[in-house]
């Protein structure tokens, strides 16, 4: 945004809510960072508004100021924040699916999953949205999903050392997160009615939180803030660890009973959502124990086998016949196959930083990845 822009005067009927309006005497400007108020209590106190609507006003504008939220009086004041044009985000609330492209991945256990890419103009405000309000929302503490210095390897060793493990997943997580929950979010950062469903309809598709927008996994994880405690608040009674990364819900403990499974089912759809109950593994045991694509069997961060096998065969095959051979063997032409190799490896560093072996390899893909162009 421009460091310097000419006063904006706010159109004659903006609504703070569905009885408040301001005449078009308030005027604001901007700077690089933030909105900063212009005698805004001055403007109002000496405009031609009811008593009433001058203290809601002021209310609104303190309350938002204290609580570190942006404030925001109407549409042409977001257009004008986000550095818009006003009808092109006129048209992203009012038909938001003529602004992804949607497209399909498959799924690791078969099928696809539907991804839906905002266009730039659209993932430039939800990026803005993310930044200067959501991620002054407070998360649970047992989340471990799209949150900085949070990962799957710390979900995963949060039960370590535990004998009995269970894994239960949430049905069409995003999807499943409708719109007016998204609009209560905004709600209760204290944005009136109408700000909140402009804010929400820029972070849905149909109604409900798209698999792609930047906004949708911090949204999830503050609308299942009161799921996390709730299941947490049922495992502690049972002297058991819960984690959740996305839709992966995680318990693990000395012993969990069955009768735990219907309580957390129970939970979730008490929460508007739904178990997937084909995918939920009771391990107990020594059983072999992945959480989040990590194995925590013998009390110790590993790439699971399967994994390793199949990274180990990319990796040979990769050295003996090299990269065109190999590719065009595999019948995939896919330009970027090394540097998902590559991701890969580094990832399996991560989790066994000492194995001497992913070391070797990463060194030889990093050579294969310089001489392939």
């Amino acid at each position: 945004m421009n460091s310097k822009k000419p006063l904006f005067i706010l159109p004659r009927t903006s609504y703070i809510d569905s009885r408040i309006y301001f005449s078009s005497h308030l005027k604001y400007h901007m700077t690089e960072d933030n909105v900063e108020f212009l005698s805004w209590e001055d403007e109002i106190q000496t405009s031609k508004l009811p008593e009433k609507a001058k203290h809601t006003l002021i209310k609104y504008m303190h309350n938002q100021k204290n609580s570190g939220f942006p404030l925001i009086w109407e549409l042409k004041h977001f257009a004008y924040i986000v550095n818009i044009n006003t009808q092109i985000l006129s048209n992203i609330i009012n038909s938001t699916e003529y602004f992804y492209r949607s497209f399909n991945i498959p799924k690791k256990r078969g099928g696809h999953r539907n991804i839906s890419s905002p266009y730039p103009a659209l993932l430039d405000i939800q990026h803005w949205i993310l930044s200067n309000i959501l991620k002054n929302i407070k998360l649970s503490a047992f989340s471990h999903g799209y949150i900085e210095n949070k990962s799957i390897i710390t979900n995963a060793t949060e039960h370590l050392g535990n004998s009995h493990l269970l894994k239960i997943d949430i049905k069409d997580f995003f999807p499943s997160i409708p719109i007016n929950r998204v609009i209560a979010v905004f709600q209760n950062c204290g944005y009136p009615n109408h700000i909140a469903y402009m804010l929400a309809r820029v972070c849905c598709l149909d109604n409900s939180l798209p698999q792609g927008a930047s906004t949708s996994p911090y949204l999830s994880n503050i609308i299942l803030k009161r799921l996390d405690n709730r299941v947490n608040g049922l495992s502690a009674k049972f002297s058991l660890k819960y984690t959740r990364y996305a839709d992966d819900i995680c318990v693990s403990g000395k012993h969990i009973p069955i009768k735990l499974i219907e309580y957390i089912y129970s939970i979730i759809e008490d929460e508007g959502f739904i178990a997937n109950k084909e995918k939920t593994i009771l391990i107990r045991g020594k059983g072999k124990k992945i959480v989040t694509g990590i194995s925590i069997s013998n009390n110790e961060l590993k790439l699971p086998r399967s994994t390793k096998r199949k990274l180990r065969q990319e990796v040979h095959y990769l050295s003996t016949r090299g990269f065109f051979e190999h590719t065009n063997h595999l019948n995939r032409h896919d330009p970027l196959y090394i540097e998902r190799i590559l991701g890969k490896l580094q990832f399996w560093k991560s989790i066994e930083p000492n194995n001497e072996y992913v070391v070797k390899s990463i060194n030889l893909i990093k050579t294969l990845q310089n001489t392939k162009y």
